[in-house]
């Protein structure tokens, strides 16, 4: 508009306003238009070009940004496959020494390796717990558990510490929990471990009290309320403000006396967060402290009591694997030796070989029920040897061994052909559960064996005995020559007359600790004859007697005894089957 009005001015040569040439001012209008008009240019252009300039370097910073964080991923997988393969061949041999008979100085070596062991394995799992929470990669599971089951496992996991100190650690259940919930039972004992542990780490005297609550309830889900209550040293406004703050610790002079990594509740925090819940804490300093979290669980619909493993079933349930041939395809030699041994004990025939370019031969020539394959091996690793398999059309399920554990490791290993993931260190009771779930649920286990479980059919009905239990024991000895079922059955007897008494008096005397020793000892081979109601009481007694008290012992003690009886008329019963021969059994009936 204002170029048209100049050139206007232009167009009158001969207009003088007030004595001002008009052509000579829209002249010089113009001109000072192009000058602004170029300079408008000139600034557009180099805004344009800081602009991409920007957006050049926020996307170089970015991908800096990825850089270092995948790098920071690769360094932790290589950290911890370095350091969890040496771990897995230190506490897989300290557990099995642990089993052996030995003297009390060398048991409080092996059990010094054990707690530093497991104490470096913590750290490790904090920090990958924590990078996958970070990259929200973590995941959270669904399968039914037993609440009260989880918090007894708990409370007897820290029985002996809170003991050692002096603390009474006590539990305080809630009756209306539902029996059997769904969500992710590790995930939500390792919250409940860490609150429990860090209560008697900074409790020097008094006690600990686990409690647990409906908070609320709807036909499909229900919200427990967990508190963990201690007479500890407290902690100031000023800690709480920075209490759940990843690497920090509450007073860094006061408290670097007691170990840890400050990353513990940073993670329960997250954790909690990905159950739907909310977790906090109350706390007066001298006095103690309550942490307490919620957590959202669904209401199963199909699960059933029996096909939930509880978690303080410390004897894991390891029928049908007896008599399977395991190929594990292992280079390091400490850890051939370790797996060798494990699957041993279970009644597995395990082939080792070093590489994946022998496991692919030993699959071409053998005839397996499941490979154990580590990921990282000289001239093949186990993913290639893995896609070389399938490609041959072998369906035979493998299961990855591996020091790897970060996130997307597992699916990187179901996208080679993989059928499930064990990482290292191995655990015993995840080792047994992967078995469980790939190896063939029967075995042959001979006609004596046949015989005789027909009969035990006829007690089992009664929940007495656990057949999956007597299946393994038979498959171990399924011709009956060596005598491995009386014998078994003497040493149940011989370990009941010794504990029965030892505890009826430790609940005389009101000792935890003489309770724990007779009642873990009976649990112990109950569990592996499987009788059921025997284990079940001697169970929650040790679960009592961990928690630092024998109160309401008595009742537990009299449902024993009446489980006895019942127990070994089904045991003489399966005794006298496995003693009649086949055929003459055949001939009498």
């Amino acid at each position: 508009g204002a170029i048209l009005l100049c050139v206007g001015f232009a167009a009158v040569p001969h207009a003088r306003i007030e004595g001002v040439d008009a052509v000579a001012v829209g002249t010089a209008i113009v001109v000072l238009l192009s000058i602004a008009r170029q300079r408008v240019l000139i600034v557009r252009e180099r805004l344009t070009s800081l602009r991409l300039q920007g957006e050049e370097r926020l996307r170089a910073e970015k991908e800096a940004a990825e850089a270092a964080n995948l790098a920071k991923s690769q360094f932790l997988a290589r950290m911890s496959h370095e350091i969890r393969t040496p771990m897995n061949a230190i506490l897989g041999n300290a557990g099995l020494l642990n089993e052996a008979v030995l003297g009390p100085a060398e048991r409080e070596s092996v059990e010094a390796i054990e707690t530093a062991g497991q104490t470096l394995l913590t750290i490790i799992n904090d920090v990958l717990d924590f990078s996958k929470i970070e990259a929200n990669r973590m995941e959270l599971e669904e399968v039914g558990f037993a609440p009260a089951s989880l918090i007894a496992s708990v409370v007897s996991l820290f029985g002996v510490p809170a003991r050692d100190r002096g603390l009474k650690l006590a539990t305080d259940i809630d009756p209306s929990i539902p029996v059997i919930l769904a969500g992710d039972p590790h995930r939500l004992q390792q919250i409940m471990s860490n609150l429990v542990g860090n209560a008697i780490k900074f409790t020097p005297e008094g006690s600990v009290t686990v409690r647990a609550r409906v908070d609320s309830r709807t036909a499909d889900e229900t919200v427990l309320r967990f508190e963990v209550t201690d007479t500890g040293i407290g902690i100031d406004a000023a800690g709480r403000a920075r209490l759940f703050t990843p690497f920090v610790q509450v007073d860094s002079s006061a408290t670097r006396r007691f170990d840890g990594t400050g990353l513990g509740l940073a993670i329960c925090r997250r954790l909690v967060g990905l159950m739907g819940g909310e977790i906090d804490v109350s706390s007066t300093p001298g006095v103690g402290s309550t942490f307490w979290f919620t957590a959202r669980l669904a209401t199963p619909s199909d699960v059933e009591a029996g096909d939930v493993l509880l978690a303080n079933e410390n004897v894991v349930r390891t029928a049908g694997l007896a008599g399977a041939r395991v190929l594990v395809a292992e280079d390091n030699i400490a850890n051939q030796r370790l797996i060798e041994r494990l699957l041993t004990k279970l009644g597995i025939q395990p082939t080792v070989v070093v590489n994946g370019r022998n496991a692919i031969d030993s699959v071409r020539a053998g005839s397996f029920d499941l490979v154990l394959m580590d990921c990282h091996m000289p001239e093949m690793d186990g993913f290639d040897a893995t896609r070389a398999i399938r490609a041959e059309g072998f369906q035979i399920p493998v299961v990855a061994l591996t020091a790897d554990a970060m996130s997307g490791d597992r699916e990187t290993c179901l996208a080679a052909g993989m059928n499930d993931y064990l990482s290292k260190p191995i655990v015993n009771s995840a080792l047994h559960a992967t078995l469980r779930r790939w190896l063939p649920e029967s075995r042959e286990i001979g006609p004596l064996a046949a015989s005789a479980m027909a009969a035990a059919g006829l007690v089992e009905g009664g929940g007495l005995i656990d057949l999956r239990q007597i299946t393994e024991l038979f498959a171990l000895d399924p011709d009956g020559s060596a005598g491995f079922l009386p014998a078994m059955v003497e040493s149940y007897e011989m370990t009941l007359a010794e504990t029965l008494p030892g505890i009826r008096a430790a609940l005389a005397a009101g000792d935890p600790e003489a309770l724990d020793d007779s009642a873990h000892k009976l649990k112990g081979v109950a569990a592996n004859l499987g009788v059921r109601r025997v284990f079940d009481c001697a169970a929650r007694l040790v679960a009592l007697a961990r928690s630092g008290t024998t109160a309401g012992g008595e009742p537990i003690l009299a449902e024993l005894e009446v489980a006895l009886g019942p127990a070994a008329e089904a045991l003489a019963a399966l005794i006298a089957a496995a003693a009649i021969p086949p055929q003459a059994d055949s001939q009498a009936a």
